[in-house]
Order: structure tokens, then sequence, then C-alpha cells
């Protein structure tokens, strides 16, 4: 083959591969099921817009296309998680030559989109909010939940969304307001007091408890209901695989590093029903057998204890004792087997999927009467009774 026949051949190649690559794409674009979220940018995802002669002409149409296809081209997500763990990666390298020089002993350093650290530690957090901002938004979620017909009780869950590390006198504003302005039959906080507390309750690079937090949490639990004992784990297990929470995975993240790690209980029988199916909820046994995914980046919290769901119910059949709800998020996944151990049916509701899971309003009061409800625990951190999904309407 002559010298410029190959070069002709390399360059229609050249020409040819592209288009084929862009055909290729928007067949695939056009025929798969188009993703709705995107844990890498915390956010809903754009999807084909329909078209419409309106939309056209104003440019609405356009610019939704735009946006989808950003969205839904193949690879997009993946381009976009490479893309922020690298930046994110040298802004914290960036960072830590910073804190050398200028310190940042019992102070808050961003360096992440959305994330801190505290005092140098390799915890990711959220700066505290202004409660004095808030409060207004507070009572939307905190006045039907003080009206519910039933006894109820409040565990409100500290966080580093509501305290302020750097202070000197270290309390919870949000808590306080709240004792003050709203009426619980019971309330309670899980009560952390200092930075060491919070690291030794918290993952790493997540906002929910760990295993020793939510040990913390269900023993505050058993003292407002006056239970004799709780019940105590038998073992701690490590698994040899990273735990990359909420925060780590929003943010592609993975440069801090902690072994995920449980408490194995002896757990009353109970069956179990999800969104009315009865069906295991979690993968307990799996991980006790370590059979999990390894790879970089996936949700063990959820994988482990179970997804948020709308509807959750746990049946010890003892008909003797007392049947409870729990209003809560996905804070309360790994808490509700361990409360279930004191009830005869504990019935767990999250507001966000209630609708969408069982195909009706939830109304608490009816819920309750419905289900001979005894006891109502709420179970929530700032975040939730800030977010409007947890809003509930009572009659």
């Amino acid at each position: 083959m002559r010298l410029d026949q190959l070069i002709k051949k390399i360059s229609n190649l050249i020409l040819i591969i592209p288009l084929v690559l862009i055909v290729v794409s928007s067949i695939m674009l056009i025929s798969r099921e188009p993703k709705k979220y995107s844990n890498i940018e915390n956010r809903n995802l754009k999807s084909l817009p329909s078209f419409s002669f309106e939309d056209f002409f104003q440019g609405e149409y356009q610019s939704d296309l735009e946006s989808a296809i950003a969205d839904q081209f193949p690879l997009s997500q993946t381009i976009k998680k490479n893309m922020l763990s690298s930046e994110n990666s040298i802004s914290y390298y960036f960072s830590n030559v910073v804190n050398k020089i200028i310190g940042c002993e019992n102070r808050y350093v961003k360096f992440l989109k959305n994330s801190y650290v505290f005092s140098c530690d390799d915890y990711l957090i959220r700066s505290p909010l202004d409660i004095e901002k808030r409060k207004n938004d507070l009572s939307k979620t905190l006045l039907p939940l003080s009206k519910i017909n039933a006894s109820t009780t409040f565990l409100y869950i500290n966080s580093s969304d509501s305290i302020d590390f750097s202070e000197e006198k270290i309390n919870d504003k949000f808590y306080d307001y709240i004792v003050e302005n709203y009426f619980f039959e019971n309330i309670d906080e899980l009560e952390i007091k200092d930075w060491d507390t919070y690291k030794k309750y918290y993952y790493k690079t997540d906002h929910h408890l760990n295993h020793v937090g939510i040990q913390k949490a269900y023993e505050k639990i058993i003292r407002i209901y006056d239970i004799p004992s709780a019940i105590q784990p038998f073992k701690e297990i490590e698994f040899e695989v990273n735990f990359d929470g909420s925060r780590a995975r929003t943010e592609s993240f993975y440069l801090f590093k902690e072994n995920f790690r449980v408490y194995k209980y002896n757990f009353f029988n109970f069956d179990t029903y999800i969104n009315g199916v009865l069906k295991p909820y979690g993968n307990y046994d799996k991980y006790y057998n370590f059979k999990y995914d390894s790879t970089v980046g996936v949700n063990h919290y959820g994988s482990f204890y179970g997804g948020d769901v709308g509807e959750l119910i746990y049946d010890t059949k003892r008909n003797e004792l007392k049947n409870i709800l729990i209003i809560s998020s996905s804070f309360s996944n790994a808490l509700n087997p361990l409360v279930a151990n004191h009830f005869n049916k504990t019935f767990v509701i999250d507001p966000r999927h209630y609708s969408r899971d069982m195909n009706e309003e939830f109304d608490i009061n009816n819920y309750i009467i419905k289900n001979e409800i005894d006891e109502v625990l709420i179970f929530f951190d700032i975040t939730a009774i800030l977010d409007e999904k947890f809003i509930l309407e009572v009659k």
C-alpha cells in the first residue's frame, strides 16, 4: 500500500470514529432509562424534554435539551466524578500545606465544595447553621408533631449542623430553643458536648451516627421508656473495606480512611414488612459472611442496615407489649431493630417516601388509631426538622 493511500485511510478513520461514537451515544441516550439523581452532585438530573413549538420558539426547549444531554450523556457522571475527585484531592493537599503554615487548631477550614474539617481532624462536617435565621422554619415541622394524639417522645440528634465546636462553651442552640418553645411529653438529646464526643459517635465521612452513637441513642430511649435493661452487643465486627460515607460520595473525595465497623446483637425474633411485603430488611448475614461490595463509593450504611422506605414494620408477635411508631429519616435505619426488641409491633415511617411507596398520603392520627399505636418516637436531627419533606399534616 502506497503511503498516500495509508494516510487517506487513517484520515477517513479519524473522521468516521467520532461520528460513530456520536451516533452510538445518541442511540443510548434516547433508548435507555434516564438517570434521575446524581449522588456526585447531590441533585436531580434533567431528563430529555418533550417537544412543543411554544417552548421551542421561546428557547426553553433548547435550554432544557442542552442540560439533559449534559446530564444523561453516557459516562457523563463518571467523567464528572473523576474530575471532582481530582479537584478535591488537589484542594485537600493544598489546604494541608496552608494549615501547617497558619494552623487550624480549634477552627473550621473549608476545602471542599460543601464540607469542612475542624481542628485539622480527618472528619468531613458541615459548618453550623445560624439559629436566628431558621427559627421560623422550625415551626413548620415541629408544630404539627407537637399535636399528635398519642404519647410522644422526641429524641433530638445533635450533629455538626447544629453545634459550633469552636465556641468556648459548646451546646446545641437548636435543641435549647426547641425545649423552650415546643411541648413534647418527653424530650431529650443525644448530648454531644465536645468535639471528641462527636468523633466517637459519628463516621468520618457520613452524616449518620456510627454503631457507637446508635447504641448511645438506643440506651437513651430505653431510659426514657423505663425499660429495665438495654440489650448489649456481644461482638464488634470490623470489615476490611473503607467506609465511604454520604459526604465522601457527594464530594467524590475518598482520602479519609475508616474501616466499616458494626456491633452484633442477639435480636429477638421478628418478622419485617417493607411497604406491606414480608421480607428481610438489610443485609446483616451477607456482611457477617464477608459477602459485600468493596468498590470505592459503595453505601455500606444503607447496604448493611437497610435502605430508605416509606413504611417498615417489625412484628415480634408479643401482644402483651405495646406498639410503637417511629417517625424518622435514615438516621433510624440502624436503630429500628434495637427498639423493636422491646415492643409488640414497631412501625417506622419515613415521611419523605410514604406516599410514593404506599400510594396514599400519611395521616398520622388515623395511622395511630388504625394500628393501635401506644407510643410515638420522633428521631430527628436538625436537617430533618428543616426539610419540608418531613412536614406532616396533623388533622
